[in-house]
């Protein structure tokens, strides 16, 4: 392959080429003037400084699953938006600024342990070496309104430590253990009483601690996402607007909250739907600055709604579907979708057009997976709520399971991710906190769960298929493989990649498996924004990787898969809120 993924339109089955090609993109509707080609990644923040200018970071090569990723670089652009300073032009690829007063920028190097005080020319007038204070990594910088820096240091989850320092780099206080659960802080802001704001994407919350590192306000529920009063899921940031006055992105909810105290006060309106909003704060001059990341632009709206300052281009006008996870064809030639962020189940026409929304007389919770049975109704994966049910199309529920029996152990189900029918009216079920693939009949009781194969114990499988031999086949996302495995000895086999005459494509958190009929293995590779097909001995047939001619040319994250015979593929695109129907 000479080392270029082949793209849909450039796929190839062994030396000869498979065709794949975009047929429609089902949950979004783009902008004409869609371009995606000017910014250097996905912009994290920004500010407006005193003279009509304006910083903004942005994290580079977001696609790439990899934890504390470092990639990151600063844009600062004077009042007609022309470059002053660039950190990639200085070599600087993992530079976090932030506006540093009249003296112009201050930029945190999260792999040297380095913070860089760079003038208006873009001298580096001073470096202040941050590696005698942690053993952390430096990852998000704040500048406070006395001149203070913040900086925000951590390894893996829950691993952190906070350090403020003076202007010569003399440090002013340091933190390390925090009264609460903090997962990822991606923000961080001194308040006007000298506490410390964290927006906790990780935990699904944000907290207010003092110098103590005690909570003193939180919202947001620790660890549980949602949309419902009072929750949120995924904020990437917080920003005190006035003593008890607060400006959040709920950012996987796509949406922009003002609160007071621990209530939404107003949820801000934006001229088109916000997609994974990053970042955003109130301007001193009633301004409103915003972030929107999965929309690669930034932009100011004044008191009135209206853009007054943009980087970049929006590319949707309207997302119907947020973080979906599954797509199934039914009989009626529909495809039913998980739509999991919008904690509903939508249906698909043959021809594109959103035909239903299943209701139903209890609120779903994150589904993550929905499929067709026999008789028209619905087995649900409703994940948050931990539980398995069947509804019918009038959202009805006819049968539900929340917790099996293995011998005398009864097991609580904890997130079921994939569900599916089998033989003798039974589930099969993936649960992947709980590590296990069982089956198991709608009163519980559990004919046989497999938590090893090949010799390994599973990690964080996503989804399962029993064959017509009896062998199950196990997307075991955690351990970056899939198995094929007799349910109840684990014996069987397992594949890492698949190869390519002498190139090895090795698997990075695969998400979904499903063998054909006819005997091949299609994956969806999640962790490497593919979608590959193989045979079960390990020899790569073809690949998706990329969605030729859309604004989003590239899948970001996929899910999921759906095959129709051997020419037709829906594929979950979870992070770009959309299903690809491939054809060839």
């Amino acid at each position: 392959m000479g080392g270029q993924a082949p793209s849909a339109t450039d796929t190839r089955d062994g030396s000869t080429r498979s065709g794949w090609r975009v047929q429609r993109e089902l949950g979004i509707d783009y902008l004409a003037s869609a371009d995606r080609t000017c910014l250097p990644g996905q912009p994290v923040y920004a500010e407006r400084g005193e003279d009509g200018g304006h910083l903004v970071v942005f994290e580079v090569g977001a696609h790439k699953w990899i934890p504390q990723r470092s990639e990151c670089c600063t844009l600062w652009l004077d009042s007609s938006s022309r470059p002053v300073y660039d950190t990639r032009t200085h070599g600087i690829r993992d530079g976090f600024g932030v506006l540093n007063g009249s003296a112009g920028i201050a930029v945190v190097r999260r792999t040297t342990w380095e913070l860089l005080i760079v003038e208006h020319d873009g001298n580096v007038a001073d470096i202040i070496d941050l590696s005698p204070f942690s053993k952390h990594v430096p990852r998000v910088l704040a500048r406070a309104d006395d001149g203070t820096f913040l900086v925000a240091l951590l390894t893996d989850l829950f691993q952190m430590d906070l350090i403020e320092l003076d202007g010569e780099g003399r440090l002013l206080w340091y933190c390390s253990g925090i009264d609460a659960r903090v997962g990822y802080p991606s923000s961080i802001q001194k308040t006007a009483s000298g506490n410390i704001l964290l927006a906790d994407e990780f935990c699904h919350q944000v907290v207010e601690i003092d110098r103590e590192g005690k909570v003193v306000w939180r919202f947001g529920e620790t660890g549980n996402p949602g949309m419902k009063a009072g929750l949120i899921a995924g904020p990437r940031s917080a920003r005190e607007l006035a003593p008890g006055t607060r400006l959040v992105t709920d950012s996987r909810n796509n949406r922009l909250l003002s609160t007071r105290g621990t209530a939404v006060d107003e949820t801000v309106r934006t001229p088109l739907p916000l997609c994974g909003p990053s970042f955003a704060d109130r301007l001193p001059n009633g301004n409103t600055l915003i972030c929107d990341s999965g929309n690669d632009w930034v932009f100011e709206l004044d008191g009135s709604g209206s853009v007054v300052w943009q980087l970049g281009e929006p590319v949707a006008k309207r997302r119907s579907l947020s973080f979906p996870r599954s797509a199934q064809l039914t009989p009626g030639g529909t495809l039913l979708v998980a739509d999991t962020a919008n904690d509903r189940i939508v249906e698909f026409t043959a021809d594109g057009r959103e035909a239903s929304v299943l209701p139903a007389e209890q609120d779903l919770f994150w589904p993550r997976c929905a499929r067709n049975l026999p008789g028209d109704t619905f087995l649900l994966a409703d994940s948050r709520q931990s539980r398995v049910v069947e509804v019918d199309r009038k959202g009805r529920l006819l049968r539900e399971l929340s917790q099996v029996r293995e011998g005398d152990e009864i097991v609580m189900l904890s997130d079921p991710h994939d569900v599916r029918g089998i033989a003798n009216d039974e589930l099969l079920i993936v649960d992947s906190p709980l590590n296990v693939v069982l089956a198991t009949h709608w009163d519980g009781t559990v004919s046989w769960s497999l938590r090893h194969a090949c010799g390994t114990e599973l990690r964080d499988p996503h989804s399962a298929q029993q064959l017509e031999d009896g062998r199950v086949l196990v997307s075991d996302t955690g351990n970056h493989r899939v198995v094929i495995a007799d349910p109840v000895t684990g014996q069987g086999i397992e594949l890492t990649s698949f190869v390519e005459g002498a190139e090895r494509l090795r698997f990075h958190h695969p998400r979904y498996a499903e063998m054909t009929d006819d005997g091949v293995l299609v994956i969806v590779d999640a962790g490497n924004n593919r979608v590959l097909a193989g045979t079960p001995d390990g020899v790569l047939l073809w690949q998706i990787a990329e969605v030729a001619g859309s604004p989003l040319p590239s899948l970001a994250q996929p899910r999921w898969l759906e095959l129709r015979g051997s020419n037709e593929i829906y594929v979950v695109d979870h992070r770009q809120h959309r299903i690809v129907h491939f054809v060839r």
